[in-house]
């Protein structure tokens, strides 16, 4: 290329990261000022459609901004439901019972997806950081445009109106027409895929398939903080610097690889960084001298990290180890993906990276909370051949006498000079954790011989036997948890009083991702109480059906003080006893009709209204599911009482 006399300004490293590749989707919402813009408007509920690739989103209005017309709101909630659709004013003699607004009013504007375009491979979101470019792929561009569905509400239910009207004026007899039947040709493969991408299949596609309620996440929450970060890491791919090597050095790189079969990938680069010297390791990236010092080494203080690479600025070298290490009471070791590739297998007994690699996360998230570790319980809850166990151990602890320890003390000066990376990473192994918790439950089940045991027993066993002292030195998910599985319904300031966390604004958001507001008090949310793979001690009755049960007692709790036993066992067709021991979960028996196991807490809701809207806006957003319900049994029964008569 000629030299046009262009100066370089500067010269930006790009990095390619692949960790959200396959689940990073873009949202373009129409242009608003800078004043009032999505950023900052509460969403009330998310839903999608995987199959056709459709999104959802559900804003909350301002009701009460002096901006807002009322009489209006009235009228379009009106329009839209063709009554009140508040929970005292329902009509069950409607076609349509699915109230579009339950307040009565227009409360929410809703938004709908619509495929921007179809190829977006070539496209990238980019994010600059100190003077450093990463690059993830889109999957997906969507553009959200705002959802007038209430209006063909309002139209068909005028047309059904119409069509009553006409009927009842008529002779009630219908007039004979004569029928042609038609019979569908066998059709090819090639006409079936042309049919199916029609526009008119499409659309009947989406309007059959249901919409899929999601978890949403502010911008501000821990989660999506965790979920950002992902965007700053770099490939995980070990690249030597063949950029500086002459011809002869590079064909000898090409050909050096072992001819032995299924080699420990680990093993390899090991081997490799052996005959790397001082000088030649210095020439590598960034990324790629952190490996070896962390893989050579095993478990690493960030002061000899330091002192053995070429970059000086601290913060640069601490973004770049984020992306290749853990961080480990202090110290540093290489991430286990890294150390085990998805598509390696161990040396030994050839077991594969991804069990590998989930047993090492395992071995690193028990280090973290406690300092020595039993070979015999790991192999145990992890699976694992001894010997693949002994080497996962190894990775990062030594023998001592009949326990491992870490190889190295923990590092309490480098934890107070950056608290905000040891709480980054107590975050990432407070999202592990349901997972490690699952499958050590998984393995205790199998020691007993109980069968189709009800998890939140076995729960509860083992729960009795951690004494107060262990269970505050568990992770602060777990405490709450632990709380709220044995007292059922508990008050915060004796969940406070219980935990070693002492900063409120933290307890309350990990108290939110294991808890359910109710009244005041604090429950255990119903997933954690009945997993999706459980089943009820009693009767054998799945854990989907038992939490979708449990989550109906607690919205009805949430808007009445007292519920009656077979009114819920109708509503659920639960079994009787499921049906009582949901209720007595939250519940107990007064006289006839069931009651809070605790009184409301008024001080709490007022002290925090904020959580109290937030849970209400939950409840709302499953309302409509709970009302189908309801309106299901109830047609039921109208349908048997008629049957009845007719006989």
């Amino acid at each position: 290329m000629e030299d046009d006399g262009d100066e370089i300004i500067e010269t930006i490293p790009v990095f390619l990261s692949k960790s959200l590749a396959n689940n990073l989707h873009v949202l373009q919402f129409p242009v608003v000022n800078q004043q009032s813009n999505f950023d900052k408007s509460q969403v009330v509920n998310s839903c999608v459609k995987p199959l056709t690739q459709q999104i959802k989103i559900d804003f909350a209005l301002n009701t009460a901004s002096k901006n807002y017309d009322a009489f209006k709101g009235d009228q379009l909630a009106i329009a839209a439901d063709g009554r009140k659709s508040g929970s005292n004013n329902r009509d069950k003699n409607k076609n349509d019972p699915k109230p579009t607004f339950r307040s009565g009013r227009m409360d929410k504007q809703s938004y709908l997806s619509s495929v921007s375009m179809q190829n977006v491979e070539r496209f990238c979101v980019g994010v600059i950081r100190d003077g450093e470019m990463y690059l993830t792929p889109i999957k997906g561009i969507y553009q959200m445009r705002p959802s007038f569905s209430y209006f063909d509400k309002q139209d068909k239910r005028a047309k059904a109106d119409k069509k009553a009207e006409d009927g009842d004026g008529g002779d009630g007899e219908e007039e004979m027409k004569q029928v042609t039947v038609k019979f569908a040709r066998n059709e090819s493969e090639k006409v079936k895929k042309a049919r199916e991408k029609s526009y008119n299949y499409i659309s009947r596609m989406g309007a059959e398939e249901p919409w899929c309620e999601t978890m949403w996440y502010p911008a501000s929450s821990e989660m999506a903080s965790m979920e950002s970060q992902k965007l700053l890491q770099s490939s995980s791919n070990f690249t030597p610097d063949v950029l500086n090597m002459d011809s002869k050095s590079y064909v000898d790189q090409l050909i050096s690889d072992s001819s032995e079969t299924k080699k420990d990938p680990s093993e390899a680069l090991a081997e490799l960084n052996k005959v790397i010297s001082n000088r030649k390791a210095k020439s590598l990236p960034l990324a790629d001298q952190i490996k070896t010092i962390l893989l050579n080494a095993k478990v690493v203080p960030f002061s000899l990290i330091q002192s053995r690479v070429t970059e000086t600025n601290t913060d640069k070298l601490l973004r770049v180890l984020q992306t290749v290490g853990t961080l480990l009471r202090g110290n540093w070791v290489l991430q286990s993906e890294l150390l085990y590739p998805e598509n390696s297998v161990s040396s030994i007994n050839g077991v594969p990276g991804q069990l590998m690699t989930r047993a090492r996360e395992y071995v690193l998230y028990k280090f973290s909370h406690q300092t020595q570790i039993n070979r015999a319980e790991i192999q145990q809850r992890t699976q694992l051949p001894a010997e693949e166990a002994k080497e996962v151990i190894a990775s990062v602890g030594k023998l001592t006498g009949k326990v491992w320890e870490l190889l190295k003390p923990i590092d309490r000066d480098f934890e107070k000079k950056y608290p905000e990376l040891v709480q980054r990473q107590q975050l990432y192994w407070n999202a592990k954790a349901e997972g490690f918790y699952e499958m050590e439950m998984n393995k205790e089940s199998k020691h007993s011989s109980e069968t189709k045991k009800d998890p939140s027993e076995a729960l509860a066993e083992l729960n009795k036997v951690i004494s107060n002292r262990k269970a505050k030195s568990l992770p602060l998910a777990d405490q709450i948890k632990t709380i709220l599985l044995n007292a059922k319904v508990v008050p915060f300031s004796l969940i406070q009083s219980r935990v070693t966390e002492t900063n409120t604004d933290k307890l309350l958001r990990v108290l939110q991702t294991v808890g359910t507001l109710l009244r005041g008090n604090w429950v255990l949310q119903s997933e954690l109480l009945y997993p999706e793979s459980s089943v009820s001690s009693i009767n054998g009755v799945p854990g989907q059906l038992m939490t979708r049960a449990r989550e109906y007692v607690l919205y009805k709790f949430s808007h009445q003080t007292q519920i009656n036993r077979a009114e819920i066992q109708q509503r659920t067709q639960l079994p009787a006893e499921e049906a009582k021991e949901v209720i007595a979960s939250v519940g107990k028996l007064t006289g006839k009709v069931w009651e809070l196991l605790k009184p409301i807490d008024r001080d709490f809701e007022k002290k925090y209204p904020e959580l109290v809207q937030r849970q209400q806006l939950y409840w709302n957003a499953k309302a409509e599911g709970f009302y189908e319900m309801e309106m299901n049994k109830e047609s039921k029964r109208v349908r048997k009482r008629s049957h009845r008569e007719s006989k």
